[in-house]
């Protein structure tokens, strides 16, 4: 049986997140995994595409299986418990790690987008979306975030997405097979964002 949900998070951080959003999600047939990996080295690479201190992870084996037969309740279930699981790493007072970066490869600052936690799902074996969330959301901001991504997954894989209503689909770029998108609270839509920051790219030769 494919793993339906994986939860992966550094080993300094502790379990207990993980723990209650598994408890709170249980279900006959349903595999949840939790993984806790060292805390890598110094990062050197595009921001955006590194792997968050924490990233929960939905298989395309979840939507396309399992979810039909558990039904509504469970994914309405499964959204409370990942908007929880998020307001434990994203907003003015939740939990930060700190991201080490190989000298002269990455601008310092504050990042846009946090490092310390994302929501990656599974489109196909060679395509992820991964949702990048602003550090500073409040609750209910995250909360809507994370709920317009599942429900992009799940329409996805229920082959009814109306690729107009995420801004940028059909033209997205895409790098390493991760399809990358932020929620814009303003227009309370998903938005693909390119791999390679505007900034960044003015700055390369053409």
């Amino acid at each position: 049986m494919s793993t339906h949900i994986i939860v992966v998070h550094v080993d300094e951080l502790s379990s207990e997140p993980a723990e209650q959003f598994a408890e709170g999600i249980a279900h006959h047939g349903l595999d949840v995994q939790r993984i806790a990996r060292p805390a890598p080295g110094p990062y050197a690479g595009m921001q955006w595409l590194l792997p968050t201190a924490v990233v929960l992870f939905f298989g395309k084996s979840y939507f396309d299986g399992f979810l039909k037969e558990a039904g509504k309740d469970h994914y309405n279930l499964l959204k409370k418990a990942t908007a929880k699981l998020t307001k434990e790493y994203i907003g003015p007072a939740a939990k930060k790690v700190l991201v080490v970066f190989s000298k002269g490869k990455i601008q310092s600052g504050d990042p846009e987008y946090s490092l310390t936690y994302s929501v990656v799902g599974e489109l196909d074996e060679r395509v992820t979306a991964k949702l990048l969330l602003e550090p500073q959301l409040s609750n209910d901001e995250s909360a809507a975030a994370v709920a317009a991504f599942l429900d992009f997954l799940k329409s996805f894989h229920d082959g009814a997405l109306d690729a107009d209503s995420i801004s940028g689909l059909k033209e997205a770029p895409m790098m390493g097979g991760k399809l990358l998108v932020h929620f814009n609270q303003e227009s309370q839509r998903l938005e693909v964002i390119a791999p390679i920051p505007e900034h960044v790219r003015n700055g390369l030769p053409t």
